[in-house]
């Protein structure tokens, strides 16, 4: 299992590394950036706007840069149990088991990288425009941010659910298999698995639980166990139609 793991590290870090310096380089570039620059009170407003639309352009590219990592994924998936790449994944002595274990393993590491990055990038964002821009800043809202930043209360409750998420993924691209087969359009899965798992998190996340503000209410414990509890099932759903219903 450990060969699979930095296989897959050594065969994805190198993307990773290059979105991770090029989201941390779009977001250093905007700190050094005044966001109340010379000119006449009446053009602040347009400045404030201006600043606004930055800050979500920034926010989105981030978000999309992760969304955009976990179909990478999928289509590495799929490269897997559909191309040449099989004859040495599946040539190693592991039980399907420890496969998908590998797989989450470095999936997370790899996400993990990002994470990090843009989570950094984010906080030194933030600091370098507190320091340029403002005559006073608190120790205790510098360490404030920086525990924002890395969105530490939702942590678990986030990545529960792109363990979830993975693990749909998985579930559909081997569902669906033979009919990938069949079409050279290998992103087929994305709408039954945008569908399924966009039903999931609107079933099973509390209006209460707001994810974009990071708030996190007490149900986030039984929440956590329903979704590790259903990413355990698919996890054994996945092993066993890889190891008996699909034709490697």
């Amino acid at each position: 299992m450990t060969k699979l793991v930095k296989y897959d590290l050594k065969k994805h870090l190198r993307l990773v590394v290059i979105m991770s310096a090029i989201l941390f380089s779009f977001y250093l570039l905007d700190s050094f950036r005044n966001p109340f620059g010379s000119g006449t009170y009446a053009n602040r407003d347009l400045q404030a706007v201006v600043m606004d639309a930055v800050s979500s352009f920034l926010f989105m590219v981030s978000r999309v840069s992760l969304v955009g990592f976990m179909i990478y994924i999928g289509y590495d998936f799929i490269q897997n149990i559909m191309s040449d790449e099989k004859n040495f994944l599946f040539s190693i002595p592991v039980s399907t088991e420890k496969f998908f274990l590998s797989k989450i393993i470095s999936t997370t590491i790899l996400t993990g990288i990002l994470y990090v990055s843009i989570a950094t990038a984010t906080y030194l964002n933030s600091m370098i425009k507190s320091s340029l821009y403002v005559n006073t800043a608190d120790s205790y809202m510098e360490h404030a941010t920086l525990i924002d930043s890395f969105s530490i209360k939702a942590l678990p409750l986030v990545y529960t659910y792109c363990l979830v998420a993975l693990m749909i993924l998985y579930f559909v691209i081997l569902v669906f298999k033979k009919a990938l087969e069949k079409t050279r359009f290998k992103f087929l899965w994305l709408l039954p698995f945008t569908l399924i798992f966009i039903m999931y998190y609107a079933f099973t996340l509390p209006s209460e639980v707001d994810m974009t503000m990071v708030t996190i209410v007490n149900g986030q414990f039984t929440l956590l166990a329903v979704n590790l509890v259903i990413a355990c099932l698919l996890f054994l759903a996945n092993s066993w139609i890889l190891k008996t219903k699909t034709d490697i």
